[in-house]
Order: C-alpha cells, then structure tokens, then sequence
C-alpha cells in the first residue's frame, strides 16, 4: 500500500494526457487523480496507524498499560479501516467504469488492484477486528487489601493466560516492630519462618486464582505483571502466615489483558510486519 511515488507519476501522466475543454464536465483524469489521491491519503493514515498499534503493544507488554487509550486508539483504526474500505471500493468502480479512457497507464492500474484488493481489505478488516476484540476484553477495577486480613475476593474473574498488570499504593508492616514495605515485601529478610509462600520475600504481595492448585499464591514481577494459571476470581493477600498483628493496607489498580485476545493482537501485527518486510 505504498503509493506516494505512484500517486505522483499519476499526476504526471495526467499533465501531458489531454483533458477536456473548461467548459465541459470534469474530466475523468483529473477525477481518478481525486479518487487516487483519497485513497492514497487513507492508505497512509492506517499504515501509520498499524505501526502506533506496534509500539502500544510494546508499552503494554513493558510499562503501564493505559485502558483508555486502548479503547480509544482501537475506534480510531475502526474509522481508519472504514475509510480505506471506502476509498479502495471507490477506486475500483471507476477503474472499472473508466478502463478504455484509463489505456495506457495499465501498470498503474495493476499496482492499485493490488493494493486495493480484497486479500488487502480482509487484512484490514482482521486487523481492525482483533485489535477491537483486544481492547473490548481489557478491564480494570481497584479495592484495597489489608495487612491484617486473609485472601481479598478482588470480584474480577480471569483465565488461564491472562495477564495482569497491578499497581500497589500503600504501606504495610508484618509486626509493630517491623518498618513499613510497599508490595515488594522486606526483599532482605531471609528467615522466612511465616512466610505463606516461601519462595517470595515477607510482607510481599501475593495474588492465586480461587481454587487453583497454587494456594500460596505468586508474587507480582517487578514489572509490576502476573501470568494467570487457573480460571476463576482473582484473590490478594499480604505473604505472611500469622496476620494477626499486621497493620496497613495496600490500595490496588488492577488491569486485566486477555490472554488469548492479546495473544491474537501479536500474532497478526506480527504477519503485518512480515508482509511489510518482504
């Protein structure tokens, strides 16, 4: 779909092509350079669009995700795509209607079939879809979770694969003797005596899917991020077995990405780019 040194040879032709006299109608050149012109104008937009949908991926794989932005960057390439819908069925019906007055510029002509071809319009379409389907799944809900209480029922079900994003604000302390920690936990104590899960630091914040085979939960990696083992509704607690004397609370921002919808989201803006390259 690169069509900026096409669109300008066509412009090209069409100066040394006679044209009609001023005052009849248009004429039909003039008109198919519009026509290209339009196309060739919503063809970039959703190029460009396609490669910001790329790096947003990458933010959401790699900092904090923006839901909003998601949402609203998916009904952008929704109006992209209809554009280039509409521009590509535009330009095929008057290559059709034209093609005697369009002789000799068939090489042309052949490079806009192609570009504006149905595998291509199915492309944008898929791409528009899965993208949408990505952002329509993607969720978030906040609740806070107290030092001193057991597992928190967050309310949000997840699957197998998911992917949860968790930002943590607050302080918490395992024992009146103890300094306050964030979500981490006390990342240099190694006694690990009342830990729940030993494997992760005291005090640290765990998270497990109710009635999964991993009871004792996991713990947050230090991008903040957690893979989803089970299906079912996603718990919260502070990793220490005696709460009894804890104290504080962490107040929680959980966003939740579809395993299998951002799974499909990478697959096709990976074969995009392998079509692009070759």
């Amino acid at each position: 779909m690169k069509l900026r040194a096409l669109f300008l040879y066509v412009i090209f032709i069409s100066v040394i092509i006679p044209i009609s006299s001023a005052n009849s109608q248009e004429s039909p050149y003039l008109r198919f350079i519009k026509i290209l012109q339009n196309f060739h104008e919503a063809s970039n937009s959703l190029q460009m669009e396609m490669v910001q949908s790329i790096f947003l991926i990458k933010d959401v794989l790699s900092a904090e995700p923006d839901v909003e932005k998601i949402k609203t960057f998916a009904a952008s390439i929704n109006g992209k795509k209809d554009k280039f819908s509409k521009a590509s069925t535009e330009i095929q019906e008057f290559i059709i209607k034209n093609k005697d007055i369009l002789r000799g510029v068939e090489e042309i002509i052949a490079k806009i079939n192609a570009d504006s071809s149905v595998d291509n319009l199915k492309k944008v379409k898929d791409f528009a879809d899965t993208f949408n389907a990505f952002a329509n799944t993607t969720s978030q809900a906040t609740f806070a979770v107290y030092a001193n209480e057991g597992w928190a029922n967050s309310g949000i079900s997840v699957n197998a694969g998911d992917l949860i994003y968790v930002d943590g604000k607050g302080m918490w302390k395992v024992s009146p003797s103890y300094q306050q920690v964030d979500w981490k936990g006390y990342i240099c104590d190694s006694s690990k005596v009342y830990n729940l899960n030993k494997k992760y630091p005291l005090g640290a914040l765990l998270f497990r899917v109710r009635g999964s085979s991993n009871s004792n939960g996991f713990n947050l990696s230090d991008s903040k991020r957690g893979k989803i083992d089970a299906s079912g509704r996603l718990e919260f607690v502070i990793n220490d077995s005696d709460r009894r004397n804890n104290e504080g609370q962490l107040n929680l921002r959980v966003i939740v990405l579809k395993g299998e919808a951002l799974q499909n989201l990478i697959t096709i803006l990976e074969s995009l780019k392998d079509n692009t390259n070759h």
